[in-house]
């Protein structure tokens, strides 16, 4: 019963994070949402930033998930697809942490050392991803050192920052139109990348447009 209560907490202030925005949720808001006193709420989380927290790593522990069955298979180009789309989705599911990620990075001293050490482990796994993209013919080889560590840049910098701009340059747009703009977009990132059977892949079996 108690884990049932704290996992509806957990849902319930990512609905609200999501559709109000993080600093303007507050326990008493989300109690009043759950129809349950704030003494209640407060045995489960003690402070908003213990719950902000724990959705944090409800995100990074999916998209470990995806990242390590992209490795398991060893990065064959549907999987890359299907990594890819995972991902995007599971951000739109946490918006909140992408349209609040200043204020959190500042606020949240624990979340921000973690996510720089993730940061550099995750750098580790796309060039590992890329190696075995390379090795199944995938990807072509770097045209000088360091060209893919600035591919990486590049799509940290897209995944970190793409759900404020559909926030702000987008919003007539609905959520899967949102989506599909995007993942387009990290798609066209890589597109020069991939070999010409990959790239045939991209447009044809997966229909990929640009």
């Amino acid at each position: 019963m108690k884990k049932k209560t704290k996992n509806k907490i957990l849902d319930t202030s990512l609905s609200l994070f999501n559709e109000r925005g993080m600093s303007n949720v507050t326990l008493r808001q989300i109690a009043k949402e759950m129809k349950i006193s704030q003494g209640n709420l407060n045995y489960h989380f003690r402070k908003r930033s213990d719950i902000i927290n724990a959705l944090y790593q409800q995100l990074v522990e999916k998209i470990n998930l995806v990242f390590k069955q992209m490795e398991d298979v060893k990065s064959g180009i549907g999987q890359m697809m299907l990594s890819a789309e995972k991902t995007f989705r599971l951000l739109q599911d946490y918006r909140f942490i992408l349209t609040d990620f200043v204020h959190i990075m500042r606020e949240e001293a624990e979340i921000k050392a973690h996510f720089i050490a993730l940061r550099n482990f995750r750098n580790d796994q796309f060039q590992r991803i890329f190696q075995h993209m390379l090795e199944r013919g995938n990807m072509i080889p770097e045209a000088y050192p360091g060209q893919w560590k600035s591919l990486i840049l590049r799509i940290n910098l897209l995944g970190d920052f793409w759900i404020s701009s559909a926030e702000i340059l987008d919003n007539e747009l609905d959520k899967e139109e949102q989506f599909q703009k995007y993942y387009s977009a990290i798609m066209e990132e890589l597109y020069p990348y991939m070999s010409p059977k990959a790239q045939r892949a991209l447009l044809n079996d997966f229909g990929i447009q640009f």
